[in-house]
């Protein structure tokens, strides 16, 4: 599988391009997602023309001004951010800089009238991406701090780069059998993520309305991305892990599956990391020679050498 493709806001790249000719370098992205991902620098505010250093930029009651200047940029950025959106067509995910109001997802300071900050804006920028993009993984770097958080966004761009990766360049090509293909060798990552959503997603693949198969990969691809922003639980992690160890049944021994269950017990009641349990089942496997559990990427979501410096 080629690396994904990500757009990244460019000073989190330690690209010099902050309003005061700073960056916000941050190392986890250059040095650890570098290594497997393909990054793509963004910088909005410099698209729009505006130089480095330049005077800082806030919503004023949802318009994008200089407060300096007294400047109003909104029509102006509204226009450039939508070009600067469509050069984004091949990404499989996107790290925003959080309180930007250019870039920032969510809770930027919007200023009222009498120069109140609420935290309810939203980036210019981030805007157009959401609008133009519904469904490609988003985060702020921020969020990248907390560790489910981080695995759960990689989880979902190399997800993302599968399923793009149906439609290259020949969409009406596409055969029914590579989406149930995608759907196979996910189901125990959407059971991870949403037993309900998987439900659906099994019903969409099975086609029994017979719709076109660019029908089929539409509904599914909305479906399958809403279910992976899909927080996963222990609870939801216990009971994929018990389904696999009911294929371990008349293969491993009873010492093998005992020391699995109690792993999964300690997992449950908070006293051993997820990557214990998961360890083990994957050895036994990959030692048992399960078909089946060995093409699921539940246990392997993203490259090994990355899952090292993320799963806790």
């Amino acid at each position: 599988m080629s690396k994904p493709q990500v757009g990244v806001s460019a000073c989190l790249l330690g690209h010099a391009v902050r309003f005061n000719g700073d960056h916000k370098r941050q190392p986890w992205i250059t040095d650890i997602l570098g290594k497997h991902a393909k990054l793509v620098p963004f910088c909005p505010e410099v698209s729009l023309g505006l130089g480095v250093p330049r005077p800082t930029l806030r919503l004023n009651q949802g318009r994008l001004v200089q407060p300096s200047t007294k400047l109003d940029l909104s029509e102006k950025a509204t226009s450039c951010f939508i070009k600067l959106a469509q050069t984004a067509a091949g990404l499989d995910g996107f790290i925003l800089k959080k309180d930007s109001p250019s870039c920032g997802l969510e809770r930027v300071k919007d200023y009222s009238a009498k120069g109140i900050p609420n935290k309810t804006g939203q980036g210019f920028f981030a805007k157009a991406m959401c609008e133009s993009y519904p469904l490609l993984p988003m985060i702020e770097e921020g969020r990248l701090m907390d560790s489910e958080q981080r695995e759960n966004f990689l989880n979902q761009i190399f997800a993302y780069s599968r399923l793009r990766a149906l439609t290259p360049e020949a969409p009406l090509r596409i055969k029914l059998s590579a989406i149930q293909d995608l759907h196979k060798k996910h189901k125990l990552i959407l059971m991870e993520h949403s037993p309900r959503h998987y439900s659906r997603l099994g019903r969409i693949v099975a086609n029994p309305e017979g719709l076109s198969v660019r029908e089929v990969l539409e509904k599914y691809s909305v479906l399958f991305m809403e279910a992976l922003a899909v927080m996963p639980t222990a609870k939801t992690r216990t009971n994929v892990l018990e389904h696999a160890m009911g294929y371990l049944r008349g293969k491993a021994d009873e010492t093998d599956r005992k020391q699995l269950r109690e792993s999964i017990k300690e997992y449950l009641k908070g006293e051993l990391p997820f990557i214990a349990p998961l360890t083990l089942a994957n050895h036994l496997i990959q030692k048992f020679e399960i078909a089946y559990l060995q093409e699921q990427l539940f246990f392997a979501p993203y490259p090994r050498a990355l899952g090292a410096h993320i799963r806790l």
